[in-house]
This record gives structure tokens, sequence and C-alpha cells, in this order.
């Protein structure tokens, strides 16, 4: 998704990656990218942000994140990353996209003020479409 986003116009795009062989697989095709003229910024990040990252509040304020977590973990990580004050902070009004498990799952109610917009299919992939409600 990144990589599209920086195809379409994206000013800066940032990549939380915690498995080494695979960051250095996307740094590969970011300089791929970057050689068909586009002026993204990339930023490629070893970790997992949750816990959140300290570093996180560092960078600019997103309009999208998009979340491809390994499914064994995907509602648990959900319930963390939602939960944290400071990624709220950082994530601002940007939408969030959560890449969900194929299988059946309890959904739970994310912590406010994330709310639940859609749940949406692309091919195979349903992602949950979430925004920040202003009380």
């Amino acid at each position: 998704m990144g990589l599209e986003a920086a195809s379409r116009g994206a000013e800066k795009v940032y990549f939380f990656e915690r498995e080494l062989s695979v960051l250095k697989i996307i740094e590969k095709n970011c300089a791929r990218v970057t050689r068909t003229g586009t002026k993204t910024e990339f930023s490629l990040i070893r970790g997992e942000i949750p816990p959140f990252r300290t570093d996180l509040a560092r960078l600019a304020s997103p309009q999208i994140v998009f979340a491809d977590p390994p499914y064994a973990r995907s509602m648990e990580l959900f319930k963390n990353v939602t939960a944290d004050p400071r990624f709220r902070v950082w994530a601002g009004d940007a939408v969030l996209f959560w890449e969900l498990p194929d299988k059946d799952l309890m959904l739970e109610v994310p912590a406010d003020p994330w709310k639940i917009v859609a749940i949406r299919t692309c091919g195979p992939g349903r992602f949950l479409e979430l925004r920040t409600v202003k009380k």
C-alpha cells in the first residue's frame, strides 16, 4: 500500500517492519519506485508500532495508516494500538485501515475516539476503516 501511495503522489511513506529480511525487500522496492521519478520520501523503521514507539511521535502525522499485522495477533494488536493515547495523538485525523484475519473473529469495539466506519473488501482481503470522532 505504501508503494501504491507513492505512485499516486504521497509526500512521505513510513514502513514499520519487524523482520529485517522483509525490510530489505521493502527497501529494494522503494528504490525501484524512486527510480521511476517519484518524489516520495520513504522511511523504513525496524520494529512494531505496539507497544507505542517513542520515536513515532517525532514523525509527521499521517493522513492514512494502513496496518497489516500478523494475523495470529491481529485483534490483540488492534486493541493495543487503538487504546494507546500516544498513537491517537500521532495519528490525529488519519484514516486507519486495519487488515483483518481470514478467519472469523470476535471484533471488539475500538477505544474512543475511534469509530468503525466500514468493513471493506479488496480481493481476498478484508479491512476495517476507522476514523476518529471529535467530541
